[in-house]
């Protein structure tokens, strides 16, 4: 029995729809819940991954963005930061500078973020 792990899924067409929680056990079955969720989409897509709980610094959240599930799927499992993450975010995005955007505004507590 894996550790419990909430994924929250916007889709690009989100529209009318909601963000969509999953409460999945263990970090394949989160991998295998993006590969059920992005793969045969439209390739023009755009992913954010965001991770919640990496400790007490708000600012040590993960953010990752990518073009490709398949490397939110290889970060997922290798990455060793997010091995302990109880919360996932995974977003759909038309274009990267739409995902940056976001990504950006994540990280804003950062002292890093701007000049």
């Amino acid at each position: 029995m894996g550790l419990k792990i909430k994924l929250y899924y916007g889709a690009s067409d989100l529209g009318e729809n909601d963000i969509v929680g999953y409460e999945l056990k263990g970090l394949n079955s989160v991998v295998d819940k993006v590969d059920e969720l992005c793969h045969g989409k439209n390739k023009k897509r755009v992913y954010l991954l965001a991770s919640e709980d990496l400790g007490e610094n708000e600012d040590n959240n993960f953010v990752f963005v990518s073009d490709s599930y398949l490397e939110i799927q290889e970060m997922l499992l290798n990455h060793k930061r997010l091995r302990t993450c109880k919360t996932f975010f995974l977003q759909e995005y038309e274009s990267f500078e739409d995902a940056y955007s976001v990504a950006l505004s994540m990280k804003e507590i950062n002292e890093l973020c701007y000049n």
